[in-house]
Protein backbone atom coordinates (compact mmCIF):
# COMPACT_ATOMS: atom_id res chain seq x y z
CA UNK A 1 0.00 0.00 0.00
CA UNK A 2 1.25 3.44 -0.85
CA UNK A 3 1.46 5.75 2.16
CA UNK A 4 -1.31 8.31 2.03
CA UNK A 5 -3.69 6.10 0.03
CA UNK A 6 -6.86 4.94 1.77
CA UNK A 7 -8.06 5.16 5.34
CA UNK A 8 -5.91 4.76 8.44
CA UNK A 9 -7.77 3.43 11.49
CA UNK A 10 -5.10 2.87 14.10
CA UNK A 11 -1.65 4.17 15.00
CA UNK A 12 0.55 3.07 17.89
CA UNK A 13 4.13 3.85 18.85
CA UNK A 14 6.64 1.19 19.77
CA UNK A 15 7.41 1.08 23.51
CA UNK A 16 11.04 0.19 22.80
CA UNK A 17 11.86 2.25 19.69
CA UNK A 18 10.75 5.92 19.64
CA UNK A 19 11.23 6.04 15.85
CA UNK A 20 8.96 3.04 15.12
CA UNK A 21 5.17 3.02 14.84
CA UNK A 22 2.51 0.74 13.38
CA UNK A 23 -0.57 1.75 11.38
CA UNK A 24 -3.76 -0.24 10.71
CA UNK A 25 -5.22 0.47 7.27
CA UNK A 26 -8.62 0.31 5.64
CA UNK A 27 -7.51 -2.34 3.17
CA UNK A 28 -6.44 -4.84 5.85
CA UNK A 29 -2.73 -4.09 6.15
CA UNK A 30 -0.51 -3.30 9.10
CA UNK A 31 2.25 -0.92 8.06
CA UNK A 32 5.30 -0.58 10.27
CA UNK A 33 7.34 2.58 9.85
CA UNK A 34 10.91 3.03 11.06
CA UNK A 35 11.67 6.74 10.76
CA UNK A 36 15.39 5.98 11.10
CA UNK A 37 15.20 4.18 7.72
CA UNK A 38 12.59 6.26 5.86
CA UNK A 39 10.24 9.11 6.64
CA UNK A 40 7.86 8.11 3.82
CA UNK A 41 8.01 4.40 3.02
CA UNK A 42 6.97 1.69 5.49
CA UNK A 43 9.70 -0.75 6.53
CA UNK A 44 7.22 -3.63 6.69
CA UNK A 45 3.77 -4.22 5.20
CA UNK A 46 1.78 -7.11 6.67
CA UNK A 47 -1.37 -8.45 5.02
CA UNK A 48 -3.31 -8.77 8.27
CA UNK A 49 -6.87 -9.24 6.99
CA UNK A 50 -8.71 -10.25 3.84
CA UNK A 51 -12.02 -9.40 5.51
CA UNK A 52 -11.71 -5.64 5.90
CA UNK A 53 -10.02 -2.85 7.82
CA UNK A 54 -7.57 -3.16 10.68
CA UNK A 55 -9.23 -1.22 13.48
CA UNK A 56 -6.61 -1.67 16.16
CA UNK A 57 -2.89 -2.18 16.54
CA UNK A 58 -0.99 -2.46 19.80
CA UNK A 59 2.58 -3.25 20.79
CA UNK A 60 3.09 -5.52 23.80
CA UNK A 61 4.59 -3.37 26.56
CA UNK A 62 6.44 -6.31 28.16
CA UNK A 63 7.42 -8.41 25.14
CA UNK A 64 8.47 -5.72 22.68
CA UNK A 65 8.78 -8.09 19.72
CA UNK A 66 5.03 -8.71 19.73
CA UNK A 67 2.49 -6.56 17.89
CA UNK A 68 -1.23 -7.36 17.85
CA UNK A 69 -3.75 -6.33 15.20
CA UNK A 70 -7.53 -6.61 15.20
CA UNK A 71 -9.73 -6.53 12.10
CA UNK A 72 -13.35 -5.71 11.31
CA UNK A 73 -14.42 -9.34 11.81
CA UNK A 74 -13.00 -9.47 15.34
CA UNK A 75 -9.99 -11.56 14.35
CA UNK A 76 -6.87 -10.76 16.38
CA UNK A 77 -3.42 -11.65 15.09
CA UNK A 78 -0.13 -11.43 16.96
CA UNK A 79 3.01 -10.69 14.95
CA UNK A 80 6.62 -11.28 15.97
CA UNK A 81 8.78 -8.37 14.81
CA UNK A 82 12.42 -8.52 13.78
CA UNK A 83 15.16 -7.55 16.23
CA UNK A 84 15.93 -4.47 14.11
CA UNK A 85 12.43 -3.10 14.75
CA UNK A 86 12.61 -3.51 18.54
CA UNK A 87 16.24 -2.79 19.45
CA UNK A 88 17.06 0.87 19.92
CA UNK A 89 20.31 2.15 18.43
CA UNK A 90 21.63 5.43 19.78
CA UNK A 91 19.39 8.02 21.36
CA UNK A 92 16.23 7.77 19.28
CA UNK A 93 14.27 10.13 21.53
CA UNK A 94 16.66 12.93 20.60
CA UNK A 95 16.44 11.95 16.93
CA UNK A 96 12.63 12.00 17.10
CA UNK A 97 12.69 15.42 18.77
CA UNK A 98 15.00 16.76 16.05
CA UNK A 99 12.80 15.29 13.31
CA UNK A 100 9.69 16.85 14.88
CA UNK A 101 11.41 20.26 15.14
CA UNK A 102 12.52 20.09 11.49
CA UNK A 103 9.02 19.12 10.39
CA UNK A 104 7.43 21.94 12.40
CA UNK A 105 9.85 24.56 11.01
CA UNK A 106 9.25 23.35 7.43
CA UNK A 107 5.46 23.39 7.95
CA UNK A 108 5.44 27.00 9.14
CA UNK A 109 7.44 28.36 6.18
Amino acid sequence: MEPGVGYLFSVCWSPSRPLVFAVGTGDGHVLIYDLKSSHIKPSVSLEASLEGPIYTTEFNSKRHQLLASGDASGVVKVWRLSTELVTQVGNEKDQLHTLAQETMSTATL
